[in-house]
C-alpha cells in the first residue's frame, strides 16, 4: 500500500513538472514574439526616417528663360534662391530688363548675396549708365575714376562686372564673403563674356579694380 501512494506521489511529481515546463516554453516564445515585433518596429521607423531625409532633398529647379534660373540651376544644392526687391543707383537709369535676387546658404541661412543684372539696348547704354554709378558712388555719392583705386568708400563689400549689354552686381553679407567666389565663377561660367570692367569693395570699405 505505501509503495502504491509513492509511485501516484511521484507521477503528480512528473506531471506537475511537464505543465511548468511547458508554461516556461510559451512564455518564452511570447517574449522572443514581442521582441521581434519590436525590432520590425525600429526597423520600420528607421525608413521612415530615410525615407523623410530623401523626400527633403531639393529638386533640380527648371529654367524659365532667365539669367538667375540658370544660375539657380547650378547653385541649388549650395543656395536658396528667393526674388529681392532692393535698389542700386542704376534704377534710376534707363536699361531694358533686370534680373534681382538673393541667394541664401544652405549652410548658414544668414549668409546671403543680393544678385543685380541690368541688361541694355546697347554698349553706350552699359557704358552710359556705369559712368553714371562711378559719379556718385555707394551711400555718400563718392565720385570714383575708372581704373584707380580708393580707401574708405561708404559701401558694403560688393562686386561689380561690367559686360557689353549688362551690368551685374553682388553685395554680400558681412558673413558671406566666403561663398562669394562660388557666385562669381558660376556667373563667369553661365555669362562666357569678356569683362570691360570688374570692381571689388573689401570688408575694410577699401575698392580696387581687377
Amino acid at each position: 500500500m505505501s509503495n502504491l501512494f509513492t509511485s501516484k506521489q511521484n507521477r503528480a511529481v512528473q506531471v506537475l513538472g511537464a505543465v511548468l515546463f511547458v508554461c516556461v516554453l510559451v512564455a518564452c516564445s511570447k517574449k522572443e514574439a514581442t521582441k521581434e515585433a519590436v525590432t520590425i518596429e525600429e526597423i520600420l521607423g528607421e525608413k521612415s526616417v530615410v525615407d523623410s531625409i530623401e523626400t527633403n532633398v531639393s529638386e533640380k529647379p527648371a529654367l524659365d528663360g532667365t539669367f538667375v534660373s540658370e544660375l539657380n540651376q547650378q547653385l541649388y544644392q549650395k543656395f536658396h534662391c528667393q526674388p529681392h526687391k532692393q535698389t542700386t543707383l542704376i534704377d534710376r537709369f534707363t536699361y531694358e530688363s533686370v534680373e534681382k535676387t538673393e541667394f541664401i546658404s544652405l549652410e548658414d541661412s544668414t549668409a546671403s548675396t543680393v544678385f543685380f543684372m541690368y541688361n541694355f539696348a546697347d554698349s553706350s547704354a552699359t557704358i552710359n549708365a556705369f559712368n553714371n554709378l562711378m559719379a556718385c558712388f555707394g551711400s555718400a555719392c563718392q565720385e570714383i575714376i575708372i581704373n584707380e583705386p580708393k580707401q574708405r568708400v561708404e559701401e558694403s563689400p560688393m562686386w561689380c562686372g561690367v559686360y557689353e549689354k549688362s551690368i551685374v552686381i553682388l553685395k554680400y553679407s558681412a558673413n558671406a564673403l566666403s561663398f562669394k567666389n562660388d557666385l562669381k565663377q558660376t556667373i563667369f561660367k553661365t555669362k562666357g563674356e569678356k569683362l570691360k570692367y570688374t570692381l571689388n569693395v573689401t570688408p575694410n570699405s577699401e575698392l580696387k579694380w581687377d
